[in-house]
């Protein structure tokens, strides 16, 4: 297995104190099986002479950048992800608020080709590395203001609500907010890790399913998500997105 490595490595973030920090010691141990088919261990690399490049994010330090810089890069970026990272596009994710290590790296899978080919690997590929994370800190810097929203979570929303946190046990579906917050807030000890409270239904549906079906990009935070959308269903892809849609625009 050929491992593209990461930008210059810092000591590993400590665990969250709490609740959190259970949820993710009980996600470790259920996704354990699914993380050594896709090559890490705990830790460590596994090996194989069919496995496909992948690139290592462990370790990755924090991202730093020049916003005024990256607000001049970014004016392609921004015809379809909007001028302050809010995209009109519900396929198209929003950016504006959004951690920019998670930003970074996923500039740095198009441009290496670990993310399936598309009009952002054109866009990306003759970028500098400075370029990204300038790029990655000035939407980062961008906050959405909150606006009332039209969606309704109904029924649905309420099934993604608990699921969101709660899980699915019987399932094998670990609660999402042991990774990605309280209502989709994130972690501030892993910027890595996306926000999801401010993302199009839309988007994190289609995601979702790209883990789920094994088209994801191949990276090591990927493979934890491929772990655990391999036990959604349609149902439980739909219920999360209709759930995180519903808030798209309430304060945390």
């Amino acid at each position: 297995m050929n491992r593209l490595p990461c930008h210059p490595p810092r000591s590993a973030p400590q665990p969250a104190a709490g609740r959190g920090a259970s949820l993710r010691k009980w996600m470790a141990a259920r996704l354990a099986p699914s993380l050594l088919i896709t090559g890490i261990v705990l830790g460590g690399v596994a090996t194989g002479s069919h496995a496909a490049d992948w690139l290592d994010q462990r370790g990755a330090g924090p991202i730093i950048g020049d916003v005024a810089a990256g607000k001049e890069k970014s004016f392609v970026c921004r015809a379809c992800h909007g001028q302050q990272g809010h995209s009109p596009i519900p396929q198209f994710p929003n950016l504006g608020g959004q951690h920019a290590e998670y930003m970074y790296w996923e500039m740095v899978k198009y441009q290496r080709s670990i993310r399936p080919q598309s009009p952002m690997s054109e866009q990306m590929a003759p970028m500098s590395d400075q370029d990204l994370r300038d790029i990655a800190v000035f939407f980062a810097s961008q906050v959405v203001a909150p606006v009332t929203t039209t969606t309704k979570a109904g029924e649905a929303g309420e099934r993604g609500n608990r699921l969101y946190r709660e899980g699915d046990p019987e399932a094998g579906v670990p609660p999402c907010q042991g990774c990605h917050g309280v209502n989709g807030a994130g972690i501030a000890g892993r910027p890595d890790w996306p926000i999801l409270r401010m993302q199009h239904g839309e988007y994190l549906a289609m995601r979702l399913r790209a883990y789920r079906d094994g088209t994801a990009p191949r990276a090591s935070n990927d493979f934890i998500m491929e772990g655990v959308a391999k036990h959604l269903d349609d149902t439980m892809i739909n219920d999360l997105a209709t759930w995180l849609d519903s808030m798209h625009f309430a304060q945390p």
